[in-house]
């Protein structure tokens, strides 16, 4: 005799990027256990794979997470995470006036999305010459999350993210698919461009919407109130 199946429910969204309706349900138990894993292992590889692939089994819509920008994989990550676990996440909080931490909540349902000024992902770098931009996706934004926790922040890891973000160059006569370029093509070629410049490109990156939690939360200690600002995803996986 086969067992009972559950029946799960299915939730939508719209994604940040392009408003397109998206449908999704909550972890399952295996789900919860992958994420656990994650949290508990130090290597960074494991833990971009484990996540993409846990949002990526709760997707009801066929759509390729790990291609998201990182702002949505966030977003969505977060709306899964609450219709799983509940709202509320038991966080720490560092009062640095008695250099003591305190035990408080965030409420996922106050994560806000912030939406800057739209830049269009065409950028002229000159007269005859520019790229076409793509926002980093979850993977891209991790790496170098790690990368920048490893070691301080290098120009050659703004390069990278630079680098891992273009789609195209183009030039008065021909299009460069960057797919088509070597690695070391593509740095060469963002090295080549003047430091003038380059701040078109930075203002792309500079101008992405923000999945953000922020809230004070009272100090037992000192009955001030300390801002709590949390936008990396995996703050939000306590």
């Amino acid at each position: 005799m086969k067992l009972p199946k559950i029946e799960v429910p299915v939730y939508k969204t719209k994604l940040i990027l392009n408003n397109k309706e998206v449908t999704y349900r909550p972890f399952l138990v295996k789900e919860e256990k992958i994420l656990l894993t994650a949290i508990q292992t130090d290597e960074s590889e494991n833990i971009i794979e484990n996540l993409i692939g846990v949002v990526q089994n709760c997707m009801i819509t066929d759509i390729d997470v790990s291609e998201l920008p990182y702002f949505d994989f966030i977003d969505l990550f977060i709306k899964i995470r609450s219709k799983s676990l509940g709202e509320i996440v038991q966080i720490k909080v560092k009062d640095n006036e008695v250099k003591k931490s305190f035990d408080s909540e965030m409420n996922l349902d106050e994560v806000k999305v912030i939406k800057k000024k739209k830049i269009e992902n065409k950028i002229q770098i000159n007269n005859e010459i520019g790229v076409i931009l793509k926002y980093p996706n979850i993977r891209t934004h991790l790496k170098f999350y790690f990368q920048t926790k490893k070691t301080k922040l290098t120009g050659d890891n703004l390069i990278n993210i630079i680098v891992s973000s273009i789609e195209q160059i183009f030039d008065k006569e021909n299009v460069y698919e960057a797919k088509n370029c070597s690695e070391q093509e593509l740095v060469d070629f963002i090295e080549s461009v003047p430091t003038s410049d380059i701040s078109k490109i930075s203002e792309f990156f500079d101008n992405m919407p923000k999945v953000i939690y922020e809230k004070e939360h009272m100090s037992p200690y000192t009955q001030k109130n300390i801002k709590v600002v949390v936008e990396n995803i995996l703050d939000f996986l306590i």
